[in-house]
């Protein structure tokens, strides 16, 4: 009883706060600038992985001379071109012979793209008109592989399931190649494709000739089984690519938990990130009748710790420069300067952050000699919030924020706020397919 008393007390909470809850701003480079600069918070993305595709989405957003409305996309042109040779530890900088720190290639391997639109109609009943918007992110400094990143793909090697699927895939692409083209040759070229991905994986060439040859045995006899289970009497070059595909997913599908944990200890160490986005407002829904409408930049340099001692915990410092303004009042823009700490675990967050936001216009005024100056009107302004996060649950966690807010701020003269907030949410299920090519 006392629990569900408990638990209608934080939800009446919550609904008193909703009214005069404020949108903290995070003091981070957003990942798709262009839902940023419209904030959108779109449920439906496509995220297309070629060039065309892109560009198919695209005009398609744009549908001739009208523009679409609620259009959300994001690409990484990085991956719109085959890449064989590229490995998990090129990748990820665990290969330091063969990383390169050409600034040019840290900047192509992680550009990524935005484009969105929204319905910028008053009412209902007025014309059509829209706001569409361009972004793009990108890394100057991408950090190095963390030890835990590390530790986890030593795991996930000792897991087999590593190799089995990059041998899976490896015999595909040569039955795709018709390097294979009866079902004998399918079987005997098992071991050439493991062999193949164990030769090109510098992760290998560190390990034991007794423990290589362990993984080569497990991952052969592996294939081996699931070629035996297959349904065919004769060799069938499209059956048997989309067979060896679909065991190449399943496989996958074992590995996808460990893949998670990786994406989110990747890194330790000094990360700049920049993005950058302009919009468009479209006064009659005409691609060729547009006026400029906001622009923004960011600038992002984080430094996050190493955990020690085996510790899960992961510390940000944060420094974060942005800068907005409108196309059409150009004598005007607000510079942000923000200083965060982020210190996050399993189960909890807790982050302190400042910022201070400059507000610079410029004005032409006559002076009595007849001359005209340019002159700049500053106003500063500052915001300081401390904010807990806990999950209770999977569906259930709370949060608790208390600060201080900018000047202008409707809750108080002075601007202090707290909040307290029960957020909850339905399960869903998630998957993360990472391609090694």
């Amino acid at each position: 009883m006392k629990n569900i008393l408990l638990l209608a007390v934080l939800i009446f909470i919550t609904n008193q706060l909703c009214a005069q809850q404020i949108e903290l701003d995070e003091l981070s480079t957003p990942s798709t600038p262009a839902f940023s600069i419209l904030d959108l918070s779109p449920t439906s993305i496509s995220r297309p992985t070629l060039g065309k595709t892109f560009l198919m989405s695209l005009a398609n957003g744009l549908n001739n001379n009208n523009i679409v409305s609620d259009v959300a996309i994001e690409t990484t042109p990085y991956w719109w071109v085959s890449r064989p040779g590229l490995t998990y530890e090129k990748y990820y900088g665990l290969d330091t012979v063969s990383a390169s720190d050409n600034i040019f290639d840290q900047i192509s391997s992680t550009l990524s793209l935005s484009f969105a639109t929204s319905d910028a109609s008053p009412d209902i009943d007025s014309i059509d008109s829209r706001y569409l918007a361009g972004g793009l992110r990108f890394q100057v400094l991408k950090g190095q592989p963390s030890q835990s990143f590390k530790n986890a793909y030593h795991n996930l090697l000792q897991n087999d399931q590593l190799l089995i699927r990059e041998s899976i895939a490896e015999l595909k692409h040569r039955v795709d190649l018709n390097m294979i083209t009866t079902l004998q040759a399918l079987k005997t070229d098992i071991e050439v494709s493991v062999q193949s991905i164990i030769s090109t994986n510098s992760a290998y060439q560190n390990l034991t000739a007794q423990d290589v040859a362990g993984y080569k045995q497990k991952a052969i006899t592996y294939i081996r089984n699931i070629i035996d289970k297959m349904d065919a009497t004769e060799y069938d070059k499209t059956t048997i690519s989309d067979y060896l595909e679909k065991e190449r997913a399943t496989v996958s599908e074992s590995i996808n938990t460990i893949l998670m944990d990786m994406q989110g200890m990747s890194r330790v160490g000094w990360l700049l990130e920049f993005a950058g986005a302009a919009s468009l407002y479209a006064p009659t829904n005409k691609i060729d009748y547009t006026m400029g409408h906001n622009w923004a930049g960011w600038g992002t340099l984080t430094y996050r710790f190493e955990p020690t001692n085996g510790n899960e915990r992961m510390t940000d410092l944060n420094f974060m420069l942005r800068i907005g303004g409108n196309f059409q009042n150009a004598s005007s823009y607000n510079t942000d300067f923000g200083l965060s700490w982020v210190s996050s675990g399993d189960n909890y967050s807790l982050s302190l952050e400042g910022l201070l936001r400059s507000y610079r216009s410029y004005i032409d005024i006559t002076a009595i000699d007849g001359q005209t100056y340019e002159v700049s009107d500053t106003d500063n302004t500052w915001r300081f919030a401390l904010a807990y996060q806990y999950k209770l649950s999977d569906n259930i966690n709370i949060t608790v924020t208390a600060g201080k807010d900018f000047e202008n701020s409707a809750i108080s003269a002075d601007g202090m706020f707290s909040l307290l907030n029960l957020n909850l949410t339905l399960p869903a299920s998630q998957k993360m397919l990472v391609n090694n090519n």
